[in-house]
Protein backbone atom coordinates (compact mmCIF):
# COMPACT_ATOMS: atom_id res chain seq x y z
CA UNK A 1 0.00 0.00 0.00
CA UNK A 2 1.19 3.68 -1.30
CA UNK A 3 1.25 5.84 1.43
CA UNK A 4 -0.13 9.49 0.50
CA UNK A 5 2.65 11.90 1.09
CA UNK A 6 1.31 14.90 3.14
CA UNK A 7 1.95 18.73 2.81
CA UNK A 8 1.14 21.14 5.62
CA UNK A 9 -0.18 24.69 5.63
CA UNK A 10 1.04 27.17 8.17
CA UNK A 11 -0.85 30.90 8.78
CA UNK A 12 -1.18 33.58 11.13
CA UNK A 13 -3.87 35.94 12.29
CA UNK A 14 -1.46 38.23 14.13
CA UNK A 15 -1.45 41.98 14.35
CA UNK A 16 1.72 43.48 14.79
CA UNK A 17 3.83 43.78 11.69
CA UNK A 18 7.36 43.08 13.14
CA UNK A 19 6.46 39.71 14.55
CA UNK A 20 4.80 38.80 11.30
CA UNK A 21 7.39 39.88 8.93
CA UNK A 22 9.42 37.93 11.80
CA UNK A 23 7.65 34.86 11.61
CA UNK A 24 7.41 34.87 8.25
CA UNK A 25 11.31 35.13 7.67
CA UNK A 26 11.73 32.05 10.22
CA UNK A 27 9.06 30.03 8.00
CA UNK A 28 11.01 30.93 4.57
CA UNK A 29 14.56 30.30 6.39
CA UNK A 30 13.47 26.70 6.86
CA UNK A 31 12.09 25.60 3.95
CA UNK A 32 8.15 27.12 3.80
CA UNK A 33 6.98 28.65 0.19
CA UNK A 34 4.70 31.75 0.77
CA UNK A 35 1.07 30.86 -0.87
CA UNK A 36 -0.46 34.28 0.25
CA UNK A 37 0.51 36.93 2.88
CA UNK A 38 -0.13 34.80 5.82
CA UNK A 39 -0.09 31.26 4.09
CA UNK A 40 2.69 29.12 3.99
CA UNK A 41 3.11 25.52 2.85
CA UNK A 42 5.58 23.04 3.67
CA UNK A 43 6.62 19.33 3.53
CA UNK A 44 8.01 19.15 6.75
CA UNK A 45 5.64 19.26 9.56
CA UNK A 46 6.54 22.74 11.33
CA UNK A 47 6.24 20.76 15.59
CA UNK A 48 8.55 18.03 13.77
CA UNK A 49 11.35 20.62 14.08
CA UNK A 50 11.25 21.27 17.75
CA UNK A 51 13.10 24.61 17.22
CA UNK A 52 11.00 25.95 14.82
CA UNK A 53 7.93 25.48 17.10
CA UNK A 54 9.12 26.68 20.11
CA UNK A 55 10.80 29.44 18.42
CA UNK A 56 7.81 30.80 17.23
CA UNK A 57 5.67 29.55 20.20
CA UNK A 58 8.22 32.12 21.75
CA UNK A 59 7.90 34.38 19.52
CA UNK A 60 4.28 34.73 20.11
CA UNK A 61 4.16 34.94 23.66
CA UNK A 62 6.63 37.69 24.08
CA UNK A 63 5.65 40.14 21.06
CA UNK A 64 2.38 39.05 20.64
CA UNK A 65 -1.20 40.17 21.60
CA UNK A 66 -2.97 37.68 23.44
CA UNK A 67 -5.71 36.99 20.31
CA UNK A 68 -2.55 36.30 18.00
CA UNK A 69 -2.56 32.82 17.00
CA UNK A 70 0.00 30.04 14.39
CA UNK A 71 -1.96 27.49 12.70
CA UNK A 72 -0.54 24.58 11.20
CA UNK A 73 -2.34 22.01 9.24
CA UNK A 74 -2.19 18.50 7.00
CA UNK A 75 -3.26 18.30 4.17
CA UNK A 76 -2.92 15.62 1.32
CA UNK A 77 -0.61 16.47 -1.50
CA UNK A 78 -3.18 15.34 -4.03
CA UNK A 79 -5.72 17.80 -2.26
CA UNK A 80 -3.34 20.28 -2.55
CA UNK A 81 -2.26 19.76 -6.21
CA UNK A 82 -6.26 20.24 -7.11
CA UNK A 83 -6.70 22.99 -5.72
CA UNK A 84 -9.03 25.30 -7.68
CA UNK A 85 -7.88 29.49 -7.31
CA UNK A 86 -9.69 32.22 -8.30
CA UNK A 87 -7.66 35.09 -9.82
CA UNK A 88 -3.97 35.18 -10.63
CA UNK A 89 -1.72 32.35 -8.86
CA UNK A 90 1.60 32.68 -10.07
CA UNK A 91 3.41 29.32 -7.97
CA UNK A 92 4.17 26.04 -9.63
CA UNK A 93 1.73 23.75 -7.74
CA UNK A 94 4.58 20.66 -8.80
CA UNK A 95 7.56 23.03 -7.32
CA UNK A 96 5.20 23.63 -3.97
CA UNK A 97 4.44 20.26 -3.44
CA UNK A 98 8.13 18.84 -3.39
CA UNK A 99 7.80 17.05 -6.61
CA UNK A 100 10.34 19.03 -8.43
CA UNK A 101 13.03 20.60 -6.51
CA UNK A 102 14.46 23.61 -9.30
CA UNK A 103 12.26 26.34 -9.96
CA UNK A 104 13.30 27.67 -12.93
CA UNK A 105 12.12 31.54 -13.42
CA UNK A 106 12.34 33.11 -17.01
CA UNK A 107 12.52 36.73 -17.08
CA UNK A 108 11.62 39.36 -19.73
CA UNK A 109 13.81 40.21 -22.30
Amino acid sequence: MIKEQLLYLVFYDIENSRLRACISKRLIARGYERLQFSVFVGVQPPWENKRLWIVLQGMVAKDGQPSDKVYSIQIHKTAFKNMKTIGSFTWDIEYLAGDMHTLLLQGKE
